[in-house]
């Protein structure tokens, strides 16, 4: 059981028998009778981990695939992943004399979306 401490210290023994001290807001798995001692005695709380976001495509959340364009593509492949991936305009990209400028479009919006992306922290993941 994953528990997280709330109140005060907890001294948790190790698997090889070493006695760690746990203190308040920390985290630390223990055998399921201690965690639901200390949880009624209002000394923890029961923490859970927060799955990761996964990195691997899928059809839900489109902006996870590893988008991958080359000059070798056709400017229709190159404009429908500008409007599907990185919401580009049309008209914009209509407007690009060749595909090398259709391609800095795309850098530049891959470089902004990637720069909004959130700075993930593991410790909140803990709940």
């Amino acid at each position: 059981m994953l528990i997280q401490i709330v109140a005060g210290t907890f001294g948790h023994q190790t698997p090889t028998g070493r006695v760690v001290v746990i203190g308040t807001g920390e985290v630390v798995e223990v055998a399921q009778g201690v965690g639901q001692r200390l949880i009624e005695r209002g000394c923890a709380v029961e923490a859970q981990l927060i799955e990761p976001a996964s990195s691997e495509p899928n059809e839900s959340n489109p902006e996870s695939e590893a988008v991958k364009y080359n000059i070798s593509m056709s400017r229709e492949q190159l404009v429908k992943i500008g409007g599907e991936i990185y919401g580009l305009d049309q008209e914009d990209m209509a407007a690009a004399k060749n595909k090398a400028e259709l391609i800095a479009m795309l850098d530049e919006a891959k470089a902004e979306f990637e720069e909004a992306a959130p700075d993930l922290n593991a410790a909140d993941a803990i709940v």
